[in-house]
């Protein structure tokens, strides 16, 4: 195969990785395949005069916007990931189509929501370009927008106040984002990647193409490392890693915990978090208070290795998603412990119940419980579908292997009209 230039435009590439969101853990690790296999690997990121850029193997160009200033307040750089952590100076996607006439890349790579890809395609019009888009998730209806916190929140009161300040952030971020504006944007990228079956049924109201888009699933490393021993010892320690919110599903699996913990007074639940909900928090902290389990709680928050830090401390891992899974499932399977999910989204295209994980229904707080203490009183089982997990994850989440399909992709695209 011939060697390509290829041009990833994500504004937010310089997040650090333990802030940054799901979409970009994934870029970045796909950059680093992609420099090895592609003739030259530029990024195209929003900087700030004091940005401190690394020394990567792939070129950064960096790129300041009107609005960049404003943006970095936005940005992903702490401990607590900012409301509007995606948002860029949106002038740089014309600054950016400016520097590709001049760097004459042979295709545009972008991974995100599907109406990221809207920025994408502007990009590709604006430079002549072709582009690819990898899709990690979709809103099916986002005329319901005004309900996200409230269908998320599920039986927990939001107060008056914190509604509305929600609803007008929210009104802010999603009122512009209409489905002829997606219809658009899809159809004037040249190939779209979608991260799961799940991703590319939902399509279907939004592109005509749709099933002819590939899907490549979300890759993840940690299966790479030397073989991960599952057989912890000492107390058992259940696990929740990622955004600290009931949308996650974290509420529930503290009031599961609470039953956990009559059977098992020794077991502790460790809360990784690198963002924070403030009315989630708030709930949170009462729930540990009311079921008296200061003492069983382990709080972390950003980690330098999510693997060493947290999961191969582990004994279980429970991620009882509300809204969507998120790439932490996979980075879970591939650290070879026992999972604990909800049966929504693209969770079972991974997942088989009780071979490789288990999968329960969403809000099911009697049957996450149930599910802990019996891989607590099995833990012979609990191994197996660990190492079953994490050689899912191994076939079907292989980093170099999934990053050549994408490979492929881009060079279709960037040969389709020569």
């Amino acid at each position: 195969m011939a060697k390509l230039k290829i041009a990833l435009f994500e504004p937010k590439f310089l997040t650090p990785r333990a802030n940054s969101s799901s979409h970009l853990v994934l870029l970045k690790e796909q950059a680093d395949v992609l420099a090895e296999l592609a003739d030259e690997v530029m990024v195209l990121v929003e900087a700030g005069e004091r940005e401190v850029l690394p020394e990567e193997n792939y070129k950064i160009y960096p790129i300041r916007g009107k609005l960049t200033s404003y943006s970095d307040t936005f940005s992903a750089k702490h401990t607590s990931i900012p409301y509007f952590s995606d948002f860029f100076s949106i002038d740089l996607i014309f600054k950016a189509a400016k520097l590709l006439k001049n760097l004459k890349p042979g295709v545009i790579y972008s991974c995100g929501s599907s109406f990221a890809g809207v920025y994408t395609a502007i990009l590709s019009k604006l430079s002549r370009v072709p582009a690819v888009h990898y899709i990690m998730s979709h809103k099916t209806d986002i005329r319901k927008w005004y309900r996200y916190d409230i269908d998320s929140m599920g039986d927990y009161k939001i107060p008056f106040r914190y509604l509305i300040q929600q609803l007008v952030m929210d009104a802010i971020r999603e009122i512009p984002r209409r489905d002829f504006i997606l219809r658009w944007g899809l159809k004037q990228i040249s190939n779209i990647i979608c991260s799961s079956e799940y991703i590319k049924t939902d399509l279907k109201n939004i592109s005509r193409n749709w099933k002819d888009m590939p899907v490549i699933y979300p890759a993840v490393s940690g299966f790479n490392r030397e073989q991960i021993d599952s057989s912890e010892k000492g107390d058992p320690v259940i696990t929740y890693f990622g955004h600290l919110w009931q949308g996650r599903g974290v509420l529930d699996l503290v009031v599961a915990f609470a039953d956990v913990v009559k059977q098992y007074p020794q077991a502790k639940l460790m809360i990784a978090s690198n963002n924070i909900q403030s009315l989630s928090e708030r709930y949170f902290k009462e729930l540990v208070s009311k079921f008296n389990l200061r003492n069983n709680i382990i709080l972390k928050s950003v980690v330098k290795d999510i693997y060493s830090d947290v999961l191969l401390k582990s004994t279980i891992i429970a991620l009882p998603y509300r809204d969507i899974p998120s790439i932490k499932l996979l980075e879970a399977m591939a650290a070879a412990r026992p999972v604990i999910t909800t049966d929504i989204g693209w969770a079972s295209e991974v997942i088989s119940n009780n071979k490789n994980g288990s999968l329960i229904k969403k809000g099911d707080v009697e049957d996450l419980a149930k599910r802990i203490k019996m891989l607590i009183d099995n833990p012979v089982l609990a191994r197996q579908i660990g190492q079953a997990a994490r050689h899912t994850v191994s076939e079907m989440c292989n980093l170099t292997v999934n990053t050549k399909k994408i490979l492929e992709v881009l060079n279709e695209a960037a040969h389709a009209n020569q």
